[in-house]
């Protein structure tokens, strides 16, 4: 986060936001053969990542289930996550998601997925802290263990300390994937009581993010409707295009449960981004298809892997 005010003198910030409710329904995983989907993406304090809202090409409201988690402190002007105030200049906008606040008192407010609200914030860099996302999501129970688990392993690009770390929350290290060259981790990690999965995309940390983050040129990316932002592209083809991450990470999605992706900051982006090539319509032949088969999954028979 100490680049953090280099990047505000060139994208501005801003948390005008105004108000519309329309709700999201959840994607299945379906029977055996078909179709892999994410049921949730869950992002905490995620930058805006396409023009126009990022939507699900698979729900018929196009919203995405799971929370986009922000945290605030309430005061006599709000304080929110400096990060998801970043663009408010420009027409980029949030996913078309439920928000979620956490506040300092331990309660939290969760608004309908389209909802941009209308209360005057004032941005501060201390509510991005990982830590106190994992602390003030153990206040909500939907969240709890995404937050001291997925969340919480996010960054973690030592294997054996991550999967020690998973296996003592009770939950097992189905496999991961570390990109050397741009010094990125992605996690598969499973209820050994429910068979479902969380995959984790780690958040901004080094300068090669930091420089995606400031490439703000919007793309065409997946065949998806919006066009998206350029750097958060190539970090999420960074990560999926490791060759752990076709081997051991997307054969095996489609003998989870069901799939929740999960993501930090510059990771929310990269889990929304996920999310939406998963579920993407495009065809063999169209622009983006190629780019479509790093995500797509097949849902296979559920099974209780053996974990690292």
């Amino acid at each position: 986060m100490h680049l953090l005010s280099s990047l505000l003198l060139l994208v501005g910030v801003g948390a005008l936001r105004k108000s519309r409710k329309d709700r999201g329904v959840s994607a299945s995983n379906g029977t055996s053969g078909s179709r892999g989907m994410v049921r949730n993406l869950y992002t905490y304090g995620a930058p805006k990542t396409a023009i126009g809202q990022l939507e699900n090409p698979l729900a018929g409201d196009q919203c995405f289930s799971g929370m986009r988690i922000v945290n605030k402190d309430k005061s006599l002007i709000y304080r929110v996550d400096i990060v998801p105030t970043l663009l408010a200049t420009t027409r980029y906008a949030h996913v078309r998601h439920d928000p979620m606040f956490l506040y300092q008192d331990g309660t939290s407010e969760k608004k309908d997925c389209g909802w941009v609200g209308t209360t005057v914030e004032r941005a501060r860099i201390g509510l991005h802290d990982t830590g106190l996302y994992v602390e003030r999501s153990a206040n909500v129970r939907a969240l709890r263990d995404v937050g001291r688990v997925a969340l919480a392993i996010s960054y973690e690009s030592d294997v054996e300390k991550a999967a020690a770390f998973v296996r003592k929350q009770g939950f097992g290290m189905v496999a991961s994937a570390v990109d050397k060259r741009y010094d990125e981790v992605s996690h598969l990690i499973q209820d050994p009581s429910t068979l479902d999965c969380w995959l984790t995309f780690e958040g901004s940390d080094n300068v090669g993010d930091w420089i995606n983050n400031l490439n703000v040129v919007p793309t065409r990316f997946c065949g998806l409707a919006q066009r998206v932002h350029s750097g958060f592209r190539h970090s999420v083809m960074h990560i999926v295009e490791v060759p752990e991450f076709q081997k051991l990470i997307r054969p095996n999605l489609g003998h989870c449960r069901n799939v929740d992706v999960v993501g930090h900051s510059l990771g929310g982006s990269i889990a929304s981004l996920f999310a939406a090539c998963t579920h993407s319509n495009v065809r063999s032949g169209e622009t983006g298809y190629n780019e479509h088969q790093h995500f797509h999954f097949e849902k296979l028979q559920t099974k209780r892997f053996d974990y690292v």
